[in-house]
């Protein structure tokens, strides 16, 4: 049976998940209706890159803590990082490549590139205030 941390933090990153799909559709429409085709797309490759990355990095985490043992400590960390660094290459050289040839938008690559952090701020928000309202309540 899994504890009440645990649940609240799988709603908490789900809620952060949901929230990244969301801003990236909301995002790329809004780009598309504000501005032009090219800054949609820009902003549509920039949140599905981040999004990308998050969901990678989250499947790599919870690949790192699970069954994490005494014996496979450092091997699984060596391994998480190669490839964190290997995918934060991969992402340089994507975006090198997206600018020099001027596929993208800069300011709309940026912009979509910022939709996880921005989900995480929302999500984060949201989270700060229930605790107020529990806080607030027991008080």
């Amino acid at each position: 049976m899994r504890d009440l941390a645990t649940t609240d933090g799988d709603i908490f990153l789900k809620n952060i998940r949901i929230l990244n799909w969301l801003l990236l559709g909301v995002m790329t429409f809004a780009g598309w209706l504000a501005f032009s085709p090219l800054v949609a797309k820009s902003i549509f490759v920039g949140s599905l890159v981040g999004t990308v990355g998050f969901e990678l990095l989250k499947r790599d985490l919870a690949g790192i803590l699970s069954g994490l043992t005494h014996e496979n400590k450092k091997a699984k960390k060596i391994g998480f990082f190669i490839k964190y660094f290997a995918r934060l290459a991969a992402l340089a050289v994507l975006l090198v490549f997206l600018a020099k040839f001027r596929l993208v938008n800069l300011t709309g690559l940026l912009i979509g590139l910022s939709a996880v952090v921005l989900s995480i701020c929302i999500a984060g928000a949201g989270e700060a205030k229930k605790l107020f309202l529990i806080v607030k309540e027991a008080s």
